[in-house]
């Protein structure tokens, strides 16, 4: 079991003692995922919502929040809705967009009450508690299924339901909410409550009902044919309970709407509604309401991108997902099941600090699968990751990572007979398709999604890896799409099912989620403390003792630098420094530190093994279309393509892992030649979609360079123009001719300093290039001098420190080495002269 503390973000949690509001401008939606159906009260100065996860167990998620803006799952109003096929995912039935839909949470002298419906089960569900973090609950059930029900209890005691669609009905229960009352009111309250929006697309529904200044309003959404903005928002309102109700049209703006008003604690009034946004379901909006002879007005009639409110803390979208090393015994609040649990089937104690699925029956698909663990998606961009142990699974056993929906895909581990392969599956239309079959030799696998919401691009990428550090694409795009035959967002979801014999299992090491495959989402149980960030530069990780993201002050924390094979800690930067390796640190502020590792010969190459020396370590060959192999020999890299691809790029070989920072020059060198004259394409870019190339500036000759039998070496300067990024890759591409190339001596490193030279004395000078390889200096420049020349280099109290002379050369090129050796990282001036021409240029050793 591992879990990994490398860039961590922390959201601590929400629900403090003590709390500092300030002033944040919040963009909408407030929660970028799917909470649908949101129900709100505030209980002092804590606000309680719930909403709908339809199908999913436990259901009815309660939500906490000090500031309507920031918000954590706390607890579930029930475990299991009701026991029947259709929730239990057998004899071929399933709740897919069904389960419990809109609910209704109040609070009443102590009790919370939460009252939601089912079409699954026929009925309607009223839960009640005292402690709604905890628990236990207790539930009433009512028959039929009151649609879109809105619980309203009333100063003079008198309890009610106020539901359905078109005709809005009223039912009263008695004075405990144990049953309907007998001969209680029981009416059509609004009929035909969308009549006033004319033509529509969905009837009124979605009762809310308030009491304020002694009106009692019922908030409605209906969906307008035409001449509104879509979903639309109406509000009736009644000195009475039982009417007569007078109506408008109260909101109508990029289709939010559906939800209801509250009064925060500082007096001012929201609206909370929500709007269909895409595959990732349906997301919450947060606006000011102001009152105009006693009727809402939801900002001046537009939904607003952003709004300005206190909060008590950073707002983020990712406090209703965590990772998850599976350490506890007690099952994560931010988990759901997809449909009941087979609760004999799943353990978090049969292998300590694991999830592990057992199979007890075959099924077709993965939506048929049992135990399958899910969690929400979020946008504008989130990544799921898994590590998983396959070492039980049967012979027909699937188990992996699936983005969540009807037109669903994932990536997954398939065992045939005794092989295994790692598998991608794209079901957009609701039939699923194996797009690719890997064969693998290995019973630890990782696999993720990364998932893009960004202007509802709405697509899913998957990704495997062998050993947690490269990230192998594995099959095509998922275009998402939200689909009403499961009637929520796509969600990441564990599984493990079997398709010939039961018995198999899988264990699952660790979830991670984040806003991309470096970043880690972590909820941290403590209240309050300081939080400690690492990050690593090269090739290794940080162990964390003990392992958190939050500490209580004064903790102390002991961090280990383990390098991996071929490079060594260097030391620490950011709020440590030195190279004491273990390092201690006392935890009595927000921290941040980094681990630096350089390669054992203490050259600061980005890349590793590019001698070929330890075979093909660190590299990987893939091969889509066409016909190659990719090995070592004689120390040299050999790609052999027997016959053509569809791409250049379907048959190359790879490294990634770079970490390439915004506006830093890089040369890449290598030397290559082939058994006959021909093409090799070299980029260096993204290894996954948008596949971006950090090469667009360079021309042509340089990306695709024209090899002859003779062993060249190339170079390839270039700007990194697109900001920071930790995974790039080199590639070197061979799939559009039939012959074999050769590859040796790979090397990527920072260019320091470009300097183009001032003033007169300099104009002999074309272009002065500074760069660092390893230890060295590397100086190199063109001249239309051909004479000896001299380089000194001063620091700043005008002390030489270095000096060398060089001849003439060859041609006007010439280059400059010198060892940096016991020179410490800072600015210095570079003086260079030929004959009667000099330049002065300023340059900065990093020691990287």
């Amino acid at each position: 079991m591992s879990f990994r503390c490398l860039n961590p973000i922390i959201f601590p949690a929400l629900f403090l003692s003590v709390l500092t509001s300030f002033a944040e401008t919040v963009q909408n939606p407030i929660i970028w995922a799917d909470i649908p159906d949101p129900s709100i009260v505030r209980v002092g100065s804590e606000y309680y919502m719930s909403h709908t996860t339809m199908h999913m167990a436990p259901g009815v998620p309660i939500m906490k929040s000090t500031d309507l803006v920031n918000w954590r799952t706390v607890g579930y109003a029930y475990s299991t809705l009701v026991k029947n096929d259709q929730m239990n995912l057998t004899n071929g039935k399933n709740a897919y967009s069904q389960g419990s839909w809109a609910s209704s949470i109040r609070y009443k002298d102590g009790v919370f009450y939460v009252l939601t419906f089912s079409y699954t089960s026929g009925k309607t569900h009223l839960y009640s508690t005292t402690d709604v973090e905890k628990g236990p609950w207790k539930e009433v059930q009512f028959s039929p299924a009151y649609h879109d029900p809105s619980l309203f209890m009333d100063s003079d005691g008198r309890n009610y339901i106020v539901y359905g669609g078109s005709d809005i009905r009223i039912v009263e229960l008695n004075s405990d909410m144990t049953a309907l009352k007998s001969g209680g009111l029981n009416k059509i309250l609004i009929p035909n409550a969308q009549s006033m929006v004319g033509s529509y697309i969905v009837n009124a529904e979605g009762a809310h009902v308030e009491k304020i200044n002694d009106w009692y309003y019922v908030f409605l959404i209906c969906w307008p044919s035409s001449g509104y903005d879509g979903r639309t928002v109406l509000v009736y309102r009644s000195r009475k309970i039982d009417g007569t109700y007078e109506g408008k049209v109260a909101h109508s703006s990029k289709g939010v709407a559906q939800g209801s008003v509250i009064q925060a604690v500082d007096g001012s009034w929201w609206g909370y509604l929500f709007q269909d946004n895409g595959s990732v379901g349906r997301s919450p909006w947060l606006m000011p309401v102001t009152w105009q002879n006693d009727w809402p007005v939801f900002n001046g009639g537009v939904s607003p991108n952003t709004i300005n409110i206190p909060v008590n803390t950073a707002p983020g979208t990712a406090g209703v997902v965590t990772s998850d090393d599976f350490s506890s015994p007690v099952m994560k609040l931010e988990w759901q099941w997809n449909h009941n649990p087979d609760n004999n089937n799943w353990s978090l104690t049969e292998r300590q600090g694991y999830y592990r699925i057992k199979t007890s029956r075959t099924d077709a698909q993965v939506v048929d699968a049992r135990n399958s663990l899910t969690q929400r998606s979020f946008g504008p961009k989130c990544s799921g990751r898994i590590a998983m142990d396959v070492s039980g699974m049967k012979d027909g056993d699937v188990a992996g990572l699936c983005a969540l929906q009807y037109g669903y895909g994932y990536v997954g581990v398939k065992k045939s007979g005794t092989d295994l392969s790692v598998i991608m599956v794209n079901a957009k239309s609701g039939s699923p398709t194996v797009v690719a079959n890997n064969s693998i030799s290995q019973d630890r696998v990782y696999l993720r999604v990364d998932m893009d919401f960004t202007n509802r691009t709405d697509k899913a990428t998957f990704f495997y890896s062998l050993d947690s550090l490269t990230w192998l694409p594995i099959g095509n795009t998922l275009q998402m799409s939200y689909d009403l035959k499961h009637f929520m967002g796509y969600r990441f979801t564990l599984f493990n099912y079997a398709t010939k014999s039961a018995g198999g299992h899988v264990d699952f090491d660790w979830f991670e989620i984040g806003s991309s495959y470096t970043d880690v989402i972590r909820l941290d149980e403590l209240v309050d403390g300081f939080r400690l960030s690492v990050g690593t530069v090269g090739r290794g990780k940080v162990k964390c003792s003990p392992d958190s993201t939050v500490y209580e002050k004064s903790t102390k924390v002991t961090l280990t630098a383990q390098p991996e094979d071929g490079w060594v800690f260097s030391n620490w930067s950011g709020d440590a420094t030195g190279d004491q390796n273990p390092l201690t640190v006392t935890m009595d502020a927000t921290k941040s530190i980094t681990a630096n590792f350089t390669t054992k010969d203490g050259k600061q190459d980005l890349i590793q093994n590019g001698t070929f020396s330890s075979g093909t370590d660190g590299w990987t060959f893939n091969n889509w279309s066409g016909t190659g192999t990719g090995n070592v020999v004689d120390g040299e890299y050999r790609i052999t393509v027997d016959s053509v691809a569809d791409s250049y790029y379907d048959i190359q070989v790879v490294q990634q892992g770079i970490k390439l920072e915004k506006d830093k020059m890089y040369r890449l060198m290598y030397d290559a030649y082939a058994s006959s004259d021909r093409v090799l394409n070299v980029n260096v870019g993204m290894p996954e979609e948008p596949w971006t190339t950090f090469l667009g500036n360079i021309v042509a000759g340089k990306k695709e360079v024209r090899l002859t039998t003779s062993k060249q070496t190339f170079s390839l300067d270039f700007t990194m123009d697109e900001p920071t990024y930790n995974n790039s890759r080199v590639e070197f591409s061979a799939g559009t001719e039939v012959s074999s190339v050769y590859i040796d001596n790979v090397s990527l490193f920072e260019i320091i300093k470009t300097g183009v030279l001032r003033s007169d004395k300099n104009k002999g000078y074309k272009k002065v290039n500074v760069y660092q390889k390893g230890s060295f200096i590397i100086i190199d420049f063109k001249t239309d001098e051909f004479s000896d020349g001299t380089a000194d280099l001063y620091d700043l109290q005008g002390k030489v420190v270095w000096k060398v002379r060089f001849n003439n050369g060859s041609g006007n090129v010439r280059k400059i080495n010198f060892h940096g050796a016991g020179l410490s990282e800072g600015y210095y001036v570079l003086k260079v002269k030929t004959g009667k021409t000099e330049f002065k240029s300023g340059i900065v050793l990093t020691g990287r």
